[in-house]
């Protein structure tokens, strides 16, 4: 119904509307910053969750494309590990949402029964939900951690056309994260709150 959608179109419209204030850091983006204003709207005004994930999707393929374009991106492919980008990814979206889901727990939420996410089997859907909005910290630590050359491709091993990271390395770039995280915490925990 309308009003089960109204929390969903917050957390899009949040999600979206992150991404377009990255990329408006960087100059010469006007155009695409116009594109996710319109998925901006088009997700405030959608009428249920299928056409709110048709949304999300669409702009977060123009964000990635754009965002990530000076580090040779290729395309979202989670959980593959076949490059990079997309494994440190995958390690700093489980960090913000490992850190979300506590603060669900702290305020007692039933992380399980999710708003946007729907109930799944052993799936945190909420914690999912709440991360949505909160994934362009991660994404805004990897690419300012590309220009400051703390990603070192010599960190990573390539194995059966997968990346892995020894226990080392891997502390590493989880204390980047973390640290990003942390600078943002306060605005998560209210936003958990409210």
């Amino acid at each position: 119904t309308k009003k089960e959608n109204n929390i969903p179109k917050i957390l899009v419209v949040n999600k979206i509307s992150n991404q377009a204030s990255l990329i408006n850091e960087r100059k010469g983006y006007e155009r695409i910053i116009k594109k996710l204003n319109d998925f901006e709207k088009s997700a405030a005004n959608s009428l249920n969750n299928n056409s709110l994930l048709g949304i999300e999707g669409n702009a977060s393929k123009i964000f990635f494309k754009e965002y990530f374009k000076d580090i040779g991106w290729y395309k979202r492919t989670p959980r593959t590990r076949q490059d990079i980008t997309n494994f440190l990814m995958d390690i700093g979206y489980t960090i913000v949402f490992n850190f979300i889901d506590a603060l669900l727990n702290l305020h007692g939420f039933d992380a399980y029964k999710g708003i946007y996410h729907k109930l799944f089997f052993q799936r945190k859907s909420l914690s999912c939900d709440i991360v949505e909005p909160f994934r362009c910290i991660i994404d805004g630590q990897i690419l300012k951690s590309f220009h400051l050359k703390q990603i070192n491709e010599k960190d990573f091993k390539l194995e059966n056309g997968k990346y892995e990271l020894n226990y080392v390395n891997s502390q590493k770039y989880a204390t980047i994260f973390m640290e990003a995280i942390m600078e943002r915490k306060e605005d998560i925990y209210l936003f958990v709150q409210g």
